[in-house]
């Protein structure tokens, strides 16, 4: 059935012997594995063959395949099962080959390509998705797919382009006609107008659309991805009150939250300050977010991290409120986590930006090299590096130290002002000749 494939083979090699007649089909060249696989078991090869597109153990996907066409077995269903565990197994190429033999024979459907586009979104294999998805409709001139619609939007929520997630939408719903999108295409539609404020106005009128016709009980998987998409895309838009809107509803109909859910309602409240929206005052920002985080921590104790407290260091620093920030690193203990690089780098920016708070940023800088176990980022190493040149010359030396044992080269400007100081301070030369000789 798979004759006229372009498959290259391995001389004397089995398994991939085994590959060659599993997707070109010349079964009297099938040689037995080279392993201990030889004693196949007698049973049924559909089952088995649906087996391993979950496993991915490509070697009895295969043997299963050749079996079936010795027992004029290979249907189309068959044939989309083994396409489906090429992908499981990660071999790209078989897949494709495959889908282009069903293509031939007319019998490859939207479900075969869903499960191909399906493992490239995984793979984050955008330029290929794009390529496959205008094969299909410029091509094979196939109308759209509820499903591959839904595979695409995601890919534009994934690469931040809500342009194309709206190009896509509407032929969406002109394809849908009267019948509602899935909560899943909703959910990635909400993320992709996360991306650009502009897109936010379209976005909230989806999630109106969608929650007026998803009845009284929200608190299943698919409504709670819906809810989560709305407060990111709030979040992203620093819009406070249209998530104590949407928090409001969805605990009415008795959403439980995830954790999730609590990171983008604080992450609301920090991104309103960012962008200057003042839709609450600080005071009771924080206050709200303390609750959220303490709310957090009753209903999902197992599930309070770093970057839970974070939100609260976040919104400190949204604030210009420099102490406020520094006095949540013992705060983290009380939540039975460790603060991570994320927030000595909101620390850290703060401290670097504010003339009255440089004075505190090598002591927190040396603060984060002792205590924790907290290893600088090459943005935190540069962000020092600018700030012992401007302000610490003492400083200078242990910074680059430090991004020298982290492989991490200073700018091409802070290499020039560097340089100018190799007369001052000797050992400077010879840690930027290190570098060049390192090749860093």
């Amino acid at each position: 059935a798979w004759r006229g494939l372009n498959t290259v083979t391995r001389p004397g090699g089995g398994s991939q012997r085994i590959k060659e007649v599993a997707v070109v089909g010349r079964e009297e060249e099938a040689e037995a594995p080279d392993s201990e696989e030889e004693e196949e078991d007698e049973s049924d090869p559909l089952e088995v063959l649906k087996k391993c597109a979950e496993t991915g153990d490509l070697v009895k996907a295969r043997v299963a395949a050749i079996k079936l066409r010795q027992q004029g077995g290979m249907t189309k269903e068959a044939a989309g099962i083994l396409v489906q565990a090429h992908l499981a197994g990660q071999d790209f190429l078989a897949a494709f080959q495959l889908l282009d033999a069903m293509e031939s024979q007319g019998v490859a459907d939207a479900a075969d390509y869903v499960a191909v586009l399906t493992a490239l979104v995984e793979k984050r294999s955008y330029a290929r998705v794009w390529q496959l998805y205008q094969y299909l409709r410029t091509t094979r001139l196939l109308p759209l797919d509820p499903a591959v619609a839904t595979l695409m939007i995601r890919t534009c929520a994934e690469q931040r382009d809500p342009e194309a997630a709206q190009e896509i939408w509407t032929e969406l719903r002109e394809v849908l006609g009267d019948s509602p999108p899935s909560p899943e295409a909703v959910a990635h539609f909400l993320h992709a107008c996360a991306a650009k404020q502009e897109y936010f106005g379209a976005g909230s009128t989806v999630l109106r659309e969608w929650l007026d016709n998803c009845g009284d009980d929200w608190n299943t998987p698919e409504v709670k991805s819906v809810v989560l998409g709305a407060l990111r895309m709030c979040r992203r838009n620093g819009r406070v009150l249209r998530a104590k809107a949407i928090w409001k509803e969805a605990t009415t109909k008795n959403v439980e939250p995830c954790r999730w859910m609590f990171h983008a309602f604080m992450g609301a409240f920090t991104r309103s300050f960012v962008l200057q929206r003042a839709e609450v005052v600080p005071e009771q920002a924080l206050r709200s977010a303390w609750e959220l985080l303490f709310a957090l921590e009753k209903s999902l104790p197992k599930e309070v991290g770093p970057d839970s407290v974070n939100e609260l260091v976040n919104l400190y620093c949204a604030l210009g409120d420099r102490q406020g920030a520094i006095d949540m690193l013992p705060q983290f203990q009380e939540f039975g986590v460790k603060p991570n690089a994320k927030t000595f780098g909101a620390i850290l920016d703060l401290c670097a930006h504010d003339d009255k708070g440089i004075s505190y940023f090598f002591p927190i800088w040396d603060y984060m090299r002792s205590m924790t176990d907290v290893k600088p980022v090459r943005r935190l190493c540069e962000l020092a590096m600018d700030v012992a040149l401007d302000n610490e010359e003492g400083r200078i030396l242990p910074v680059l130290r430090q991004m020298h044992e982290s492989e991490f080269p200073p700018t091409p400007e802070q290499m020039a002002r560097l340089g100018q100081l190799a007369r001052r301070l000797p050992e400077t030369a010879s840690l930027l000749q290190r570098f060049r000789v390192d090749g860093m």
